[in-house]
Order: C-alpha cells, then structure tokens, then sequence
C-alpha cells in the first residue's frame, strides 16, 4: 500500500504539469546526484566527462535535453488519460484540471486525495490508465535527443556515439518504460 501511494504521489509531484513540465522536477535536482545515479546512467556519462570524452556543459546538456523529452512525453500522456477519464466520465474535467494544476503547486495525489477534490478510486483511475498506455523505447528517445544536440553543435557525432556506447548497458537494463515510468522523478530527472 506504501508503495502504491508513493507511485501516486511521485505521478502527480513530478509528472502531472500542465504548463511547465520542469517545475514539478525542480525538487529533484534535475539528475545531479541523488539515489543511486550511477545505477541509472548518470555513473556512464560522468565517466566520459572524467576521460575527456565530453565537458561537463555537454553533460548537463544532454541530461537536460533527455529530461525536457521525457517530461514532455509524460505531459502528453497525462493529457491523453486526463481526457480519457473525463469523456468516460469517471472523473469530471474541474477535477482533471485540478489534478494538472496540482503539479504546479507541488502537491502530491494525496494531497488531492485528502482535501476530498478526487476520490482514491479516481486516483487509481489515473494511475492505471497511465500504466496501461503502450511502452516506449527510451533508445529512440535518447537517439532524437542526441540527434538535436549533434544538429546544433552542442556534441559531435564522435561524442554522440561515445554517449550511445556508454549508455547501452543502462539502456538494457531499463528496456521500455509504460507511459507512467516516462516523465517520472525516477526516470526523467536521473535521466540518461
């Protein structure tokens, strides 16, 4: 029960963002440091920063780009269940609209909960709706992102490979992420 409340809450504090997706990651510290980074990617991307490969700039850059891609991939998803869940009718749009703005105030689903404004049953609604959404594969992802950064000479394609070598093992370990893992503080603000 723990850990379905702490997925509620880490949907809405960090995902559910109707304007500006990075504000509900600011609280996160947008992938610098935190818990276990080096286990989600963060420990091969400072590896190249220490071999030279690429500066630490071109690292944040990469690992900001990655955030903003997911964050806004997350944001679509929620919009996409949000009007699911109103056209349905299980839950109205004045509560749709709340549950988005809840993000821009960084409150918690529970907050939500508590305050009577959605029901735990809508909460699960939006949490199962968001895990029901089809996988994506964050390679393509992380490729679009590097793509981006080699056009506007932010990398080289020398260190664009580099980066896609040194992340293939964190990439087989994660695989694809259902629509809820996207955009998520674990994913997208420890991002790649």
């Amino acid at each position: 029960m723990i850990k379905k409340r702490t997925v509620l809450a880490a949907l809405v504090v960090t995902g559910l963002i109707a304007s500006t997706s990075s504000a509900a990651f600011a609280n996160h510290g947008g992938g610098n440091g935190g818990r276990g980074e080096g286990n989600r990617g963060g420990g091969a991307i400072a590896s190249l920063v220490t071999a030279g490969t690429i500066n630490q700039t071109q690292a944040d850059a990469f690992k900001a780009a990655m955030k903003t891609k997911l964050d806004a991939k997350f944001v679509t998803k929620l919009n996409t269940v949000l009007t699911g869940l109103v056209s349905n009718s299980t839950l109205t749009q004045t509560k749709a609209n709340a549950v988005k703005a809840a993000a821009t105030t960084k409150k918690s689903i529970r907050d939500l909960v508590t305050a009577g404004t959605i029901t735990t049953a809508e909460a699960t609604s939006i949490k199962t709706a968001l895990r029901a959404l089809p996988k994506e594969d964050i390679t393509v992802i992380r490729d679009e992102v590097l793509t981006s950064l080699v056009s506007n000479s932010t990398i080289t394609q020398a260190q664009a490979d580099a980066i896609k070598a040194a992340k293939a093992a964190w990439v087989g370990k994660l695989g694809s992420h259902r629509g809820a893992d996207l955009g998520t503080a674990q994913t997208a603000s420890l991002t790649y």
